[in-house]
């Protein structure tokens, strides 16, 4: 893969491109069949890591009817997979096989696809809670998926989402009242850390698999409040961990 190479999703402009490393940058529109049915509310971007000429996206056209779009030419061309009923909120190709893939929906649960987004199914069993905001692979065990609800916590399936259980031991809001939604999972698995980021609550840290959590949140209040982690990110050279938040920018943790 090129590292000049970058897409950015956008709010009602669809995808762009760049391949000069943002030195120019160009729309790519996600057309199934036409324009009016092209995906310019983009919420989600996931590459196949086997072959980066495939590139996943989901969100909704001018119309606001959901889909799943796929581009087999790096984002020339695109076609919808799938069109579910609620909006996807993070899709997940296992480092495993690539035709496997996990959609996180906010009202649906999970859905997953085998045979490169062909097809999809329901994966629910033991979600009370379906509404999810992120959803993430555990690299090392590709079988093992974690989830972030809306207000239910945590969720891990050891058997590729088939079932679901939560793992919300001493994962809790600024109060000590659990009620955290979960906006993002990055899993560390060279260091077996995983890393949870919640809206308003500040950023949790599991070492055992997610069986307990506890919080990395010294320094991190601001106006008596902890800022909303909306996404990781992972220097794995020098073990510093980056997040994205709402209103304060990029914080980081060693």
């Amino acid at each position: 893969t090129s590292p000049d190479t970058v897409y950015v999703a956008t709010k009602g402009n669809g995808l762009y491109k760049t391949t000069n490393g943002a030195e120019s940058w160009v729309r790519v529109a996600a057309k199934s069949p036409s324009e009016e049915e092209a995906c310019t509310y983009v919420n989600v971007i996931s590459i196949d890591p086997a072959n980066t000429n495939i590139i996943y996206i989901a969100g909704a056209n001018i119309s606001n009817t959901y889909g799943i779009f796929k581009s087999e030419d790096g984002g020339k061309n695109f076609v919808k997979l799938f069109q579910p009923a609620v909006g996807i909120t993070s899709l997940q190709i296992s480092p495993a096989d690539s035709k496997v893939i996990y959609a996180a929906s906010y009202g649906a649960g999970v859905y997953k696809s085998v045979d490169g987004g062909i097809t999809w199914q329901s994966y629910n069993k033991g979600m009370v809670d379906q509404y999810l905001r992120t959803i993430a692979i555990d690299p090392s065990s590709p079988e093992t998926i974690y989830a972030g609800s809306n207000q239910s916590g945590i969720y891990k399936s050891v058997d590729g989402g088939q079932t679901w259980v939560t793992i919300n031991n001493g994962f809790r809001g600024v109060s000590g009242v659990f009620g955290a939604s979960v906006q993002t999972i990055l899993i560390d698995s060279q260091a077996k850390v995983i890393y949870v980021g919640a809206s308003g609550n500040g950023i949790f840290k599991s070492i055992d698999g997610g069986n307990s959590w506890y919080d990395i949140n010294k320094d991190l209040i601001v106006n008596n409040s902890y800022p909303y982690i909306n996404c990781f990110m992972l220097d794995p050279t020098k073990k510093i961990l980056y997040a994205g938040t709402d209103d304060y920018g990029v914080i980081s943790y060693e």
